[in-house]
């Protein structure tokens, strides 16, 4: 039986203790299958808006929004498929957003985007589709206003996370799209951002689905620094640190290597 629920008794139970100063929040869930659970806060900010759809078996989702005054204008977008997927979603600054995207079995999603208060709005963006995954967790915490973070998982087992702090940040990671269902490549990404303006691409497998047990880590701790990380081998190693404003790394482990190790400092 398909349940719709629209600003329902629970959300309205949780939205409560803030109702004096939370105005215009809208929750939507709709549920088929068997076993769902969605949970959605949404307190003390204003004009929040949040959609779950679930269907398949034992889909959990979690949304709080606006848990102090002023956190207003935030939007989050769930959809699961499939069986026992998990999305957690924490928003607490303005006019931020959050899309995750989960089918198969067992994708776990994390996001988490802390504002500055600004009048302006904080204006930080997260997308995770892990459509094609099983297995797979990809986490996102962003701090600051201005920062993008997108995630694509296309195989089982895959890892990452980007976080970012500071403003303007802009992180792509994307891992084995390509591969066919039930491929464990064993890929790992892992960004941290510590500044403003710094962009990063980290893509393992995309050239060459079937690349397999690649790391990268990726740390930019200045200003406008530019870093490219492609892993089509296997059993690459690529490290970069970037400590000083406005350098660029490339770092390419093509189809065919293996054990390549790469280690890059500016």
């Amino acid at each position: 039986m398909k349940k719709s629920i629209f600003a329902s008794v629970a959300v309205a139970a949780l939205m409560a203790a803030g109702a004096a100063s939370a105005a215009g929040n809208s929750s939507t869930v709709n549920q088929s299958g068997t076993g769902q659970t969605a949970t959605v806060e949404q307190s003390l900010g204003s004009n929040g808006l949040s959609t779950i759809d679930q269907t398949g078996t034992g889909q959990v989702a979690d949304v709080t929004q606006g848990v102090t005054p002023g956190a207003d204008h935030n939007t989050s977008d769930i959809d699961q498929a499939g069986a026992g997927n998990l999305a957690d979603v924490s928003q607490d600054g303005t006019w931020s957003s959050s899309d995750i995207d989960q089918a198969n079995s067992g994708n776990k999603a994390y996001v988490t985007q802390v504002g500055t208060g600004l009048a302006v709005g904080d204006v930080n963006e997260a997308v995770i589709d892990q459509l094609g995954s099983i297995d797979a967790t990809a986490t996102i915490q962003q701090t600051g206003y201005g920062n993008f973070a997108s995630s694509v998982q296309g195989a089982t087992g895959l890892t990452n996370s980007a976080t970012m702090t500071g403003n303007n940040n802009t992180s792509f990671i994307r891992q084995n799209t390509g591969a066919p269902i039930g491929d464990t490549p064993n890929n790992s990404a892992t960004l941290t951002v510590v500044g403003d303006n710094n962009y990063s691409e980290i893509f393992q497998g995309e050239g060459t689905p079937s690349a397999h047990d690649n790391t990268a880590t990726v740390e930019q701790l200045a200003d406008g620094n530019f870093s490219y990380v492609y892993q089509n081998g296997v059993s690459g190693l690529a490290e970069v640190k970037q400590t000083t404003d406005g350098n660029t790394s490339t770092v390419s482990q093509l189809a065919g290597s293996t054990n390549a190790q790469a280690f890059v400092t500016q």
